[in-house]
């Protein structure tokens, strides 16, 4: 799946083959460029003692284009192909494959991730064009600015890194070849706080010198259940709303 599922393919005449691999060329070179530029800022930055402010994780699920669970199943020069189990948010798709840009990861402290066939992730996606690259046509990118949106799925349990839920205590994992600080929670309890979550809140994206910010979509009883289910749902309600979470 290349494509969100509402758009439709359209026709048009041939390509010129060899201003295809022009084309091609360019936005490679244009991409490398770009990379390079932002590593450089941002080890510039890390020399400094300056870290990135990565986003929690009720924002990257309030902001998410499609909430999917799957496994790799080819690794490519740019994106990796996964066989997609389960959808828990966005509008299901019959070929039951998705393409996914790799992210770079531009901090140095944390190795960009080993891809293999077989590796189980649930990813939180965004539906955007390269950021910096002219002309680029928009793909699914793993969402947060280091991938934070990519979570590993392992022996039933979904794992979350330590940045997505700054406070609550954390261990330490290795993760496909990357040492991690994570927590650790049930896939089924998981997938219901992530469901219930779109249901409860919608987020608006940014407009102009507007940030994004969230709106209650359920009533106050809705609310108030899903709350009640876990601490993760008392969480995520809790850090959306702005108020201390409920004591257990």
């Amino acid at each position: 799946m290349n494509s969100p599922p509402s758009r439709s393919a359209s026709g048009g005449g041939s390509e010129d083959p060899v201003k295809a691999v022009r084309a091609t060329g360019t936005a490679r070179l244009l991409r490398g460029i770009a990379a390079a530029f932002l590593v450089a800022i941002l080890s510039l930055a890390g020399a400094r003692g300056i870290d990135y402010s990565p986003s929690p994780l009720e924002r990257l699920i309030g902001l998410s284009g499609l909430i999917v669970e799957g496994t790799i199943e080819r690794v490519n020069e740019e994106t990796i192909t996964a066989a997609v189990q389960d959808v828990l948010s966005g509008r299901p798709f019959a070929d039951r494959k998705i393409e996914i840009v790799r992210y770079a990861s531009y901090d140095e402290r944390l190795p960009p991730p080993g891809y293999a066939p077989g590796q189980k992730f649930l990813w939180i996606l965004s539906w955007r064009a390269e950021s910096g690259i002219v002309g680029a046509a928009p793909r699914w990118h793993v969402s947060g600015f280091e991938g934070e949106g990519e979570l590993a799925v392992d022996a039933g349990c979904v794992l979350l890194r330590d940045t997505l839920l700054k406070g609550l205590p954390a261990q330490e994992r290795e993760i496909y070849g990357r040492r991690l600080r994570v927590h650790r929670y049930d896939r089924s309890l998981f997938r219901d706080a992530v469901t219930g979550y779109r249901r409860c809140f919608r987020w608006k994206p940014a407009a102009g010198k507007e940030r994004p910010r969230p709106q209650q979509t359920c009533t106050s009883k809705e609310l108030t259940e899903y709350r009640a289910k876990s601490p993760l749902h008392e969480e995520l309600a809790a850090r959306t709303l702005g108020s201390p979470p409920k004591k257990p």
